[in-house]
């Protein structure tokens, strides 16, 4: 039985009642708590990675695509703009591309480099392994962590992890299949959309640059949305986890892969191209509170392993993506219909993943997810030896 979030934060605030502590007030005075700090690192520093990722994708374009100039303009699908005078043009006629230490690429790398640095330093100081071995966190704030969390809070190194019932689950399948098919979507827009503005719709960088940050302020938005959407349906008990994880996920799944195929229909009409694009990543935003978070549903104790290695799975789309198109696209990358093509392929892929989910994946606790079901496995082993 799924119990409502209104219902587990009422109960926490009657236990923090019970002992004497305000759970509005757990600073102490400081300007900011410890939890919030760590909050707000973790976004800082992922905000970095995907600016550095990002950043990646566009400078790859200026620095290794063969730049072409009006003359080349018939080998194409989209003609060159009129008024193109840009860098890539110039760099094409020069036959070079040299620039400065401290100005063009290699600027925008050690702007991030640099501030990744700051970060970490920071991020050293203030992490921990667990609020009890924090150095500089309040009583009051321990306890407000220690009672919002429903299961044992210290991490204990003698409870097996039981592996044999973790890889038999098919919900837990069903989440690496998700997370690995839906960041196929992803990572093919992060590393090759920028690609596909330069060869095909023949986009100088500045605007390959705006370009590429629309669909990701749109992903931004979604997640935000979607979330608290997901949070207040769970609270009004008007949905089950089970009912709204697969939603969310089926929407993802396939509202991403269809808006993706109708970007290669527009012809050369970039500002359609970045609208289909962008709704694209708007529903990819779903996945959020849909398989990503999953993990917590089924196995809460163990999941921090679980998600270690349903992420590291997942993150195998990054190697599977760009092969894709590339394989696709080899022949001719500035052909339009290899493109489409290459969207078709990492669409279905999408989709099929959002299918299985559905059919496989759950939001109940399982009873391998529990910390006593490990320690009846324990006990069981040391009865055995004795």
């Amino acid at each position: 039985m799924v119990r409502s979030l209104s219902s587990q934060n009422d109960e926490r605030r009657n236990i923090l009642k019970n002992d004497g502590i305000d759970y509005h007030r757990t600073s102490e005075g400081k300007l900011f708590s410890i939890r919030y700090r760590i909050g707000l690192l973790a976004f800082l520093g992922f905000a970095l990675l995907f600016s550095m990722r990002v950043t990646l994708s566009i400078a790859i374009v200026d620095m290794v695509v063969e730049h072409r100039t009006q003359d080349d303009s018939h080998s194409q699908n989209c003609p060159l703009p009129q008024n193109s005078n840009s860098s890539l043009e110039k760099m094409s006629q020069e036959g070079s591309f040299t620039i400065d230490l401290l100005e063009g690429w290699p600027l925008a790398f050690f702007f991030y480099g640099f501030l990744g640095i700051i970060w970490f330093f920071f991020w050293m100081r203030i992490a921990s392994d667990s609020p009890e071995n924090h150095p500089k966190i309040t009583e009051n704030e321990k306890t407000y962590i220690t009672c919002s969390i429903n299961f044992q809070t210290n991490y204990n190194s003698d409870v097996i992890i039981p592996w044999k019932q973790l890889f038999k689950s098919f919900p837990f399948f069903a989440i690496i299949i998700a997370e690995t098919t839906i960041n196929v979507v992803e990572y093919a827009l992060m590393t090759c959309l920028s690609l596909y503005l330069a060869n095909v719709l023949n986009l100088n960088v500045n605007e390959n640059g705006l370009y590429n940050s629309l669909p990701w302020l749109l992903t931004f938005l979604a997640i935000l949305t979607t979330s608290r959407l997901t949070d207040f349906l769970l609270s009004r008990k008007y949905v089950t986890t089970t009912f709204i994880r697969k939603l969310n996920q089926l929407i993802a799944s396939f509202g991403s892969a269809i808006f993706l195929v109708l970007a290669g229909y527009v012809d050369c009409n970039a500002t359609l191209v970045i609208i289909s694009v962008s709704a694209a990543m708007f529903f990819y935003g779903f996945r959020y509170p849909g398989a990503y978070c999953n993990i917590q549903d089924i196995a809460p104790y163990f999941a921090g392993i679980t998600f270690g290695i349903t992420n590291t799975i997942g993150s195998t789309a990054g190697i599977l993506a760009p092969e894709i198109v590339g394989r696709i696209t080899d022949s001719n990358v500035h052909s339009q219909e290899l493109w489409l093509y290459s969207f078709y392929v990492i669409g279905i892929i999408s989709a099929l993943g959002g299918i299985l989910f559905m059919f496989l994946a759950s939001g109940e606790v399982h009873s391998w997810g529990n910390p006593k079901f490990s320690e009846t496995i324990q006990n069981g082993s040391s009865n055995s030896e004795n």
